[in-house]
């Protein structure tokens, strides 16, 4: 399988950039938010969930190989802390292990523009926060934005004035996809 893990702070455009992707190569999508959404319509919200969130999305990794799944894109929102690398580096061995390869991707931006685009119609729809306020207090409370993880296959891309399918098109080059 090869993996293309996008990962950048809350409004950056992982999604947006994610599904322009997807077009491209043919991949399946799975973004951010689908294990939290499936979790929170059983549980409701809870501070508790990333016990259960982390391990879903390990194991529907797990099961996407599985299923002989060629491709994926993988959206995730990377705090630059010691559960946070241990997640991306936990997700980055079972497909390795598997004889797979990932691809990371770190969509960044200004702290201005991620309040901007927090505002976002799009996000509603996904249970996304849209409150400029709670972006702050997010972005204040966690090192997301300038967060970088350090991986042998590893992109960055300053996504502030270039459309999704740019970025989407310099994803699939860059990695021959």
């Amino acid at each position: 399988m090869k993996l293309v893990l996008i990962y950048g702070p809350p409004a950056v455009g992982k999604l947006t950039v994610a599904k322009e992707l997807v077009k491209l190569t043919k991949f399946k999508l799975f973004h951010n938010h689908l294990a939290r959404d499936l979790l929170t319509s059983l549980v409701g919200e809870s501070d508790k969930l990333y016990r259960v969130d982390i391990p879903l999305r390990k194991n529907l990794v797990r099961y996407a190989i599985k299923m002989d799944v060629m491709g994926l894109v993988f959206t995730t929102c990377y705090v630059a802390n010691a559960d946070g690398r241990k997640y991306l580096r936990d997700i980055a061995n079972i497909v390795e292990k598997s004889g797979g390869t990932v691809y990371f991707v770190r969509l960044k931006t200004s702290r201005n523009e991620l309040i901007t685009r927090v505002t976002s119609k799009d996000r509603k729809k996904f249970g996304k926060f849209t409150d400029p306020k709670k972006m702050c207090k997010y972005l204040d409370k966690h090192d997301v934005c300038d967060a970088e993880f350090k991986y042998k296959n590893s992109l960055t891309i300053d996504n502030t004035n270039i459309s999704s399918k740019k970025v989407a098109k310099k994803i699939k080059e860059y990695y021959k996809l």
